[in-house]
C-alpha cells in the first residue's frame, strides 16, 4: 500500500507535517527511523514504525519524504514520488547538501519552518514532474558507466584487480 518515509528534523514540525500528508492523499504513514533515533519513537504514536530497514520500505511506497539522507536515491531508482523538507535549523553545511539533491532531481521541496499550503493536485503535478528527470540522473550519476550501477562496476573492478 502507500506509504510515506521520513527522517527526524525537527520532531513537531514533522509530526505536524505527516499528519497534514496523510489526510491531504489520504494514505496511512509510515515512519523509518535512523537506527540512532529510536529514542524518539513515542514521538510518532499516531503512525506506524517501520522494523525494516529503510531501503527495504522504499519498493512499496507510494510517496517518499525526506530531508537528507542518501537512501533517497533508492526512491529514485524506483521511481518513487518524492518531496523533500527542509528546515533553517538544518544550517548552511546540511543545508546545502539538501538543496543539491532538490536541485539535480527537480523535487518538491517544503521549509517545515512554513505553513504546508500546496494543494494534493499542486504536490502530484510537480512530483510527476520531477520523475522526468529521474533517468537521466541514473545514467549520469548513479550508473558509472551508463549500463551498470555503481556498486556492481566496484565489484568488477575489485575482482579484475585483485583476483
Amino acid at each position: 500500500g502507500p506509504i510515506f518515509w521520513i527522517p527526524i528534523l525537527d520532531i513537531s514540525w514533522n509530526v505536524i507535517l505527516l499528519v497534514k500528508l496523510s489526510k491531504l492523499f489520504d494514505m496511512k504513514v509510515l515512519v523509518c527511523l535512523h537506527p540512532k533515533n529510536y529514542s524518539v519513537r513515542n514521538y510518532f504514536n499516531n503512525f506506524e514504525i517501520s522494523n525494516k530497514p529503510t531501503i527495504d520500505t522504499i519498493p512499496s511506497s507510494e510517496i517518499i519524504v525526506f530531508s537528507l539522507s542518501s537512501a533517497v536515491l533508492a526512491g529514485v531508482m524506483y521511481k518513487k514520488k518524492i518531496l523533500n523538507i527542509k528546515s533553517n535549523f538544518l544550517g548552511d553545511y546540511l543545508g546545502n547538501i539538501s538543496v543539491k539533491y532538490v536541485n539535480s532531481l527537480n523535487f518538491l521541496s517544503h521549509n517545515i519552518d512554513d505553513e504546508f499550503l500546496l494543494s494534493k493536485e499542486d504536490c502530484l503535478k510537480k512530483m510527476k514532474t520531477s520523475l522526468k528527470s529521474y533517468d537521466t540522473f541514473i545514467s549520469k550519476r548513479l550508473n558509472c558507466d551508463g549500463n551498470n550501477i555503481s556498486t556492481k562496476k566496484i565489484i568488477e573492478k575489485i575482482k579484475e584487480n585483485f583476483f
